[in-house]
C-alpha cells in the first residue's frame, strides 16, 4: 500500500534485531489487564487481547510493542476508566512500531482534553479499529504534534469542539481506508485540521456528520491544508458554513479525484473563508466547483440513504479520474477491491493511459449481477419473464449473457443458476438471514476471518473475509428493504 515506501525500513531493520526476544503476552491469560501487559512487555513483544470489555484507560508510555485483540473491534471492547481521560494514550515519542489493532475504543467523557485516542509528538500506528460514543474537546481522536498512521477504521457518533472524528494540530497523519459517520462538533464535524496541519486523506468516506458551525465534514483553519485523495463527502451538514468543507485563514487544501454530493450548509458544498484557497480538480461537485477536470452531475450512489455509495452503472464518475493523482502504491478502494477497473460501457472522461479511475471512495467494479435485468438486487421471476421476452432475439439483448448473440437456452440456465439475491446486494449485509443487519451479522464477519468461497460473510464477494466486509456490515444496521 501507500505506507509501505516511508514504512518498511525500520520494521524489518526492528524485526531482524529483536526477532529472538520477542514474546506474546496474553490478556487475561498472562495478565488481568491491558496496562499490565503493556508495563512488562519489551520492545517487539505483542500483547494479544481476548474478546471482552476492558474499562482501563491504557497508555503505550513510548513501547515499540503491537497491541492487538484476537477477534476485532466488536467483539473486544476499551472502554474508559472514569471521566476527564482518553482511553488510550501515545504521548511519549510513540513511533511507526507502536501498534494498536483491533479494538472498539468507547466511553470517553473528556470535556476539557482529547477523547478516545490522545496522540502527542508521537507517530503510532492504528488500524481496524471502530472509534465510537467518545467525549472531548477532540471527540474520536486528537492528535498534536503527530504523525501517525489510522488505516481501516470507523470514526462514528464521536462529539467534540474542534473535529468530532478527529483533531490534527500541527500534524500530519496518513489516514487511508477509514470511515467517519455521524460524528459532531463545532468545528469539522468528521475531522478538523489546524495550525499547518497537512494530512494525506486516501479513499475515505465523510457520512453524515454534522458541524456546529463550520464545515460538516471538514474544517480546515490556520494553515490546516490536507491533501484528499479519491474521497467521498455525502449528506454533512454545517449550521453555518461548508456543509462538506470549510477552509480559512491561510488553508490550502487538495480534493483530488473526489465525490462531494448532498452536503447541506452555507457557501455551497466547499466554502473558502478569509484568505482560504481549495484546489478542486477531476471531481464531481454538486453546483460546480472551478478545477480542470470538475463536474457536476448526480454520481449515482447505489443507495445513499442507506449509506451505500457505490457507484450505480451510468455514473458519471466511473472512469472519469484523474490516474496521475492517485498516490504511489494504491491499488484498491475503501472496499478493497480494485483500483483501477475500466467500465467497456462507459467512455473515458479522465485522464491517463487506461483503465481510467473513479472518482470518489470505491471503484466501480462492473455489474455484480448481470442476470438481474431489472437491476432490482436480485435474480427472481421478473427477470426471467424479461428474459423469455427475448428469447430468440439476437439483437443484442441483455439476456444474452454467455455472448454468443442470442437469447438461448444458456442464457435462460445461468439465470436460473443464479436466482435469489445478487451479489453485494442490501441484504448481503444480513449474513444470518434474519431480515435485519445488526450486531450479530457483524459478530460472524468478525469471526470468520480468512479466505473464503462462497461463504456468507464474505459480504463484497471478493474471496476474504476482511476489515471491508466488516466496515460494510456496520455501516448498514437495519432492517433489509
Amino acid at each position: 500500500m501507500f505506507l509501505t515506501r516511508s514504512y518498511l525500513l525500520v520494521p524489518a531493520l526492528a524485526f531482524t534485531v529483536t526477532a529472538a526476544k520477542a514474546a506474546i503476552i496474553n490478556v487475561p491469560g498472562d495478565q488481568p489487564t491491558i496496562q499490565a501487559a503493556i508495563d512488562i512487555a519489551v520492545f517487539g513483544d505483542e500483547v494479544v487481547v481476548a474478546p471482552g470489555i476492558y474499562t482501563e484507560a491504557i497508555d503505550f508510555v513510548g513501547k515499540a510493542i503491537t497491541v492487538r485483540s484476537s477477534s476485532g473491534p466488536v467483539a473486544t471492547t476499551i472502554r474508559a476508566a472514569g471521566p476527564r481521560d482518553s482511553v488510550v494514550k501515545c504521548v511519549s515519542g510513540e513511533g511507526q512500531t507502536t501498534v494498536l489493532d483491533g479494538f472498539r475504543i468507547t466511553g470517553a467523557n473528556n470535556n476539557g482534553g482529547p477523547g478516545g485516542l490522545e496522540i502527542f509528538g508521537s507517530s503510532p500506528t492504528i488500524r481496524n479499529c471502530i472509534v465510537a460514543g467518545n467525549l472531548g474537546s477532540a471527540g474520536g481522536m486528537s492528535n498534536e504534534d503527530s504523525s501517525p498512521a489510522v488505516i481501516n477504521c470507523i470514526f462514528i457518533d464521536n462529539t467534540g469542539v474542534g473535529g468530532g472524528g478527529m483533531d490534527n494540530r500541527s500534524s500530519d497523519p496518513m489516514v487511508v481506508n477509514c470511515l467517519f459517520i455521524d460524528n459532531t462538533a463545532a468545528f469539522g464535524g468528521g475531522m478538523r485540521n489546524i495550525f499547518s496541519s497537512s494530512p494525506m486523506i486516501v479513499n475515505c468516506a465523510f457520512v453524515g456528520n454534522n458541524a456546529v458551525l463550520d464545515g460538516g465534514g471538514m474544517s480546515n483553519s490556520i494553515g490546516g491544508s490536507p491533501t484528499i485523495f479519491n474521497c467521498t463527502f455525502f449528506g454533512n451538514e454545517a449550521a453555518l458554513d461548508g456543509g462538506a468543507m470549510a477552509s480559512t485563514t491561510g488553508c490550502h487544501p487538495t480534493l483530488r479525484n473526489g465525490v462531494v454530493w448532498g452536503n447541506i450548509g452555507g457557501g455551497g458544498q466547499i466554502w473558502e473563508g478569509t484568505a482560504g484557497a481549495t484546489i478542486v480538480i477531476y471531481s464531481d461537485v454538486e453546483g460546480g466547483f472551478p478545477g480542470t477536470g470538475n463536474i457536476n452531475a448526480d454520481p449515482l450512489f447505489v443507495d445513499p440513504a442507506a449509506g451505500d455509495l457505490r457507484l450505480l452503472p451510468g455514473s458519471p464518475c466511473i472512469d472519469a479520474a484523474n490516474n496521475i493523482l492517485v498516490p504511489a502504491g494504491i491499488t484498491t478502494d475503501l472496499d478493497g477491491n480494485p483500483r483501477f477497473v475500466d467500465d467497456p460501457d462507459t467512455p473515458d472522461s479522465g485522464n491517463g493511459d487506461p483503465p481510467i479511475v473513479d472518482m470518489g471512495a470505491y471503484e466501480f467494479q462492473g455489474s455484480p449481477c448481470p442476470w438481474d435485468l431489472d437491476g432490482d438486487g436480485n435474480v427472481f421471476v421478473t427477470d426471467l419473464l424479461l428474459l423469455l421476452m427475448d428469447f430468440g432475439s439476437c439483437n443484442g439483448s441483455p439476456a444474452d449473457f454467455d455472448g454468443d448473440g442470442c437469447v438461448t437456452v444458456m442464457d435462460l440456465l445461468t439465470l436460473l443458476g443464479n436466482w435469489g439475491p445478487c451479489p453485494g446486494s442490501p441484504c448481503a449485509w444480513d449474513v444470518n438471514g434474519d431480515g435485519t443487519v445488526d450486531q450479530t451479522d457483524l459478530r460472524l464477519v468478525l469471526g470468520n476471518f480468512g479466505p473464503c468461497d462462497g461463504c456468507p460473510e464474505d459480504v463484497n464477494g471478493d474471496g476474504v473475509v476482511n476489515g471491508q466486509d466488516a466496515a460494510e456490515v456496520a455501516t448498514h444496521f437495519g432492517p433489509c428493504p
